[in-house]
This record gives C-alpha cells, sequence and structure tokens, in this order.
C-alpha cells in the first residue's frame, strides 16, 4: 500500500510541473523540439531544480523552466503594483 500513497504524495509534490507540461502540449509547444540548447550551471543548483521539479531529464528540466517562465501570469508584478494602495486604517479582522 505503500507504493500508492508515494505515487499520490507525488502527484501532490509535483502538481506544478504537471499543470505547466500539459499546458505546453495544448499549446504545442512540447511537438517539434528541434531546437538545441546547452550551458554550464552549478551541479548542486541542477541537483535542487530536479528535486524540487521531479524532472526526470535534463530536457524535461529545461522545458519546465523555460514553460514556467512562459506561464507566469504576472500575479508578483500585480502584488508588488499594489504595495501600500490598501488604506491602513481598514479593519481587516472583520
Amino acid at each position: 500500500m505503500s507504493g500508492r500513497r508515494d505515487v499520490e504524495r507525488d502527484a501532490r509534490k509535483f502538481w506544478r510541473r504537471d499543470i505547466i507540461m500539459e499546458r505546453l502540449a495544448r499549446l504545442g509547444l512540447s511537438r517539434d523540439k528541434s531546437a538545441k540548447l546547452g550551458g554550464r550551471v552549478n551541479p548542486k543548483l541542477l541537483e535542487l531544480a530536479r528535486e524540487r521539479s521531479g524532472a526526470v531529464s535534463d530536457s524535461q528540466l529545461i522545458e519546465l523552466a523555460l514553460g514556467n517562465l512562459v506561464m507566469e501570469d504576472g500575479f508578483a508584478e500585480a502584488f508588488r503594483a499594489g504595495r501600500g494602495t490598501v488604506d491602513p486604517s481598514l479593519d481587516l479582522n472583520v
């Protein structure tokens, strides 16, 4: 029974990866893989990124990272832009 729980836990842990990869597939951005990308990175950074993302290969990790940039929804910028716009006297504990 432990194996099933591990799969369910991994599915919950890597939900972001799955959503991004699904969106890329829907947009047709995971079909034509003719472009080649290379570079050097710190091995610890690579290891941590693999663990955090659940990527099964370097290619999937790169695709996920690029997809994450493409799928960015702008929340961080909108949140930052709204800083200081809420009236400090507003009672938020209602």
